[in-house]
């Protein structure tokens, strides 16, 4: 058993991969019978996406999100296709894409200048630091120790099948050269820690993909 977050919908791992999990909180809720009712049922906290936009929760925190973006924020509303929203926060360069049905995207301009094509879109190279608690599975903590130790790097698609997480995945191609590698470098963190067996500090490198329709809509919206 894994010390990772749950789903609130599936009660699987939550592994904090960009484009394929997200977090929604109760700073989001407004108070109505339906807030109180996501409150009752512990439907908040971390989730895949593909579970958020598959359960009945999907559209409540999209629109608690949009409001949030809008009202308290003051995100402008730069595009709307009738498929997805884009809300922009001028002085930071950042867009956030929300779907009806749940789906969310926070991206930067300069994360957008680096996209590269896709069979099916675009893909944009994340690299980011990644704690991961794998708490009483032994078994796999000894299988990313090792492949840290020897060859400093772990496949990311290898963990997320261990987790069985693997149909929880919003894009399998975003993953599929995707890895865990060891910090280096002065004063890089060691990946393992001996007084918490089971943890690990990683760097995950992999992508996120966009359809090709959200990725010309993003490009549009930086531009106004």
């Amino acid at each position: 058993m894994s010390g990772l977050p749950s789903c609130f919908v599936c009660g699987q791992p939550v592994i904090g991969l960009v484009g394929q999990d997200t977090a929604v909180d109760t700073y989001l809720l407004r108070g109505g019978e339906r807030d109180q009712e996501a409150v009752r049922a512990k439907a908040y906290g971390e989730v895949h996406l593909r579970c958020l936009v598959e359960s009945a929760w999907g559209g409540f925190w999209a629109d608690r999100l949009t409001a949030n973006l809008v009202e308290a924020r003051g995100f402008r509303t730069v595009a709307q296709d009738g498929q997805v929203s884009i809300y922009r926060n001028d002085r930071q360069r950042e867009n956030v894409v929300v779907s009806p049905d749940g789906w969310v995207a926070w991206v930067t301009d300069d994360a957008l200048a680096l996209a590269a094509p896709a069979e099916t879109g675009v893909l944009l190279p994340m690299r980011h630091e990644l704690n991961l608690d794998l708490g009483t599975n032994s078994r796999l903590a000894a299988h990313l120790g090792a492949a840290l130790q020897r060859d400093h790097a772990f496949p990311l698609l290898q963990l997320v099948v261990e987790l069985d997480v693997y149909e929880r995945l919003t894009s399998v191609t975003a993953l599929e050269d995707g890895r865990l590698e060891a910090p280096t470098g002065p004063g890089a963190p060691r990946y393992s820690h001996p007084d918490h067996p089971g943890h690990f500090t990683t760097i995950a490198s992999y992508r996120r993909e966009f359809p090709t329709t959200i990725y010309k809509l993003l490009t549009e919206a930086g531009e106004r």
